[in-house]
C-alpha cells in the first residue's frame, strides 16, 4: 500500500523562501492561505482572520509571537517570489485532489447564518455547497444562489467546478434530476440521489 499524499498546508509552503528569520516563517503564509480562501481581501483581512481565529490555527501552527499585523503581511508578500508561492499553492491543491479522489461527496444547499440584513429587509443568503464525507467535512467547492428553489440550476456550475471522477456524489431530492445525473456521469463520477414520490415513475420502478 502506498503512503498517503500529504494534503497539509504548512508542508507544501515549507519550501518557499522566506525573506525572515527562521521563528517567524511559515505560519504567516498559511494564515494568507486561510484568509483568501474564505473570502478575504487584502492584509488587513489577514490579520482579522487570524485573530479570529487564533485558537483553531493553534491547533496546528505554533504562533509563539501571535499573529501578524498587517503591515508584517504586506511586507512579507512584497519580497516573495510570486511564480514559487504558485507553484507550492498548486502542488497543495493537486494533493488536495488525490486525497478527495473516490470518495464519497454529498452535496446540500444551506442559508447562511445571520445573513438576514434586517436594516434593508434583504432575504437571508442561500449557499449550495459539496464537501468530501470522508475527509472531515472538507467543503470541496460553493456556490451562492437567489433563492432555496433555485439550487435545481445551480447545481450544475457548482459540479463543473469540481473534480468528481470515481467519486460517489450524494445528491437530495432536489438534486434527483436526470440532466445532474447525467453531469455527474459525464464527469466520470457516481451518482447517489434521494428518490421520492414525486417522482412518481421512477418511485415506482425503483419499489418494483
Amino acid at each position: 500500500m502506498t503512503d498517503p499524499v500529504n494534503a497539509s498546508i504548512v508542508e507544501h509552503v515549507r519550501t518557499l523562501e522566506d525573506p525572515r528569520v527562521e521563528r517567524t516563517k511559515k505560519h504567516l503564509l498559511v494564515i494568507a492561505l486561510g484568509t483568501l480562501l474564505t473570502g478575504g481581501e487584502g492584509f488587513q483581512d489577514m490579520e482579522l482572520f487570524g485573530k479570529s481565529k487564533r485558537a483553531w490555527l493553534q491547533t496546528f501552527l505554533a504562533l509563539p509571537h501571535g499573529i501578524p499585523s498587517h503591515d508584517t503581511f504586506g511586507r512579507v508578500f512584497a519580497r516573495l517570489n510570486p511564480q514559487r508561492f504558485q507553484e507550492c499553492f498548486v502542488a497543495w491543491t493537486r494533493a488536495v485532489a488525490q486525497r478527495t479522489r473516490g470518495t464519497l461527496v454529498s452535496r446540500d444547499g444551506k442559508t447562511v447564518q445571520a445573513s438576514l440584513d434586517r436594516a434593508t429587509a434583504a432575504s437571508p443568503l442561500p449557499m449550495l455547497s459539496a464537501w468530501c464525507s470522508d475527509q472531515g467535512g472538507l467543503v470541496m467547492g460553493q456556490s451562492k444562489t437567489d433563492t432555496k428553489s433555485n439550487e435545481i440550476t445551480a447545481i450544475p456550475e457548482l459540479l463543473h467546478l469540481l473534480a468528481i471522477k470515481g467519486c460517489m456524489v450524494a445528491s437530495d431530492a432536489m438534486g434527483c434530476q436526470t440532466a445532474i445525473a447525467g453531469q455527474i456521469r459525464a464527469q466520470e463520477g457516481d451518482d447517489l440521489l434521494a428518490l421520492k414520490s414525486n417522482h412518481k415513475k421512477a418511485s415506482k420502478a425503483v419499489k418494483q
